[in-house]
């Protein structure tokens, strides 16, 4: 028996690479807010920055292939400008679908300098437990935690924020990847949404 069991450890060893597989990693329950709505015409002109990361670490998980899932290798964050670019969209968005007056204008300098709220945001931590198989596509879940400096211009204050959101793909997904990481995003950014505190500061006076 403990020959045997010796022979399916070298097995699996060799199978592995001859190194331990990386462990999946625990993802935080979080409560989804609803986002505060503003009527027509009620929010002051908001300029959101392109989102930027401020991770801690480039470790973020574990990453499986196949079908079946196998392995466990580090899921690592490389600051792709494209997956970046498409979490500044779903941010913009997603507060103008809850009435938040985001430019839209391609002019940055201009648009910053007419808006009357500047929203900063940052990617300050994501975890995630993805598998993704050639012919199927990915699965998995996703954590990311948000912050947030809003600087009201009339006031000259700056307010500190942060939020959290998750996402989870049962099923494997032809446009799971990068679609599992924007639905942390855009839930994240409902749950910013939720705050009073941005609300009012938005709103019209």
């Amino acid at each position: 028996m403990k020959q045997t069991c010796s022979i399916l450890i070298l097995l699996a060893l060799g199978l592995s690479g001859c190194a331990a597989p990386v462990p999946r990693v625990d993802i935080e329950t979080v409560q989804v807010s609803n986002p505060i709505k503003l009527s027509p015409g009620t929010s002051r002109k908001i300029y959101v920055a392109d989102l930027v990361d401020k991770l801690s670490s480039l470790k973020i998980g574990q990453a499986e292939s196949g079908t079946l899932c196998v392995g466990g290798t580090e899921l690592l964050w490389t600051g792709n400008v494209a997956i970046r670019n498409l979490m500044s969209s779903q941010v913009r968005e997603e507060l103008l679908s809850n009435g938040y007056a985001v430019s839209t204008s391609l002019l940055a300098i201009a648009s910053e300098r007419d808006a009357d709220v500047v929203v900063g945001v940052a990617l300050t931590d994501i975890k995630g437990n993805i598998c993704s198989a050639l012919n199927t596509g990915t699965k998995g879940e996703v954590f990311a935690e948000l912050s947030w400096e809003v600087f009201d211009k009339a006031s000259a204050k700056t307010v500190l924020l942060k939020s959290k959101g998750t996402s989870k793909f049962d099923d494997f997904s032809r446009t799971g990847d990068p679609d599992i990481y924007l639905k942390a995003v855009q839930v994240a950014t409902r749950n910013f949404l939720s705050n009073e505190e941005f609300a009012k500061l938005v709103g019209k006076k």
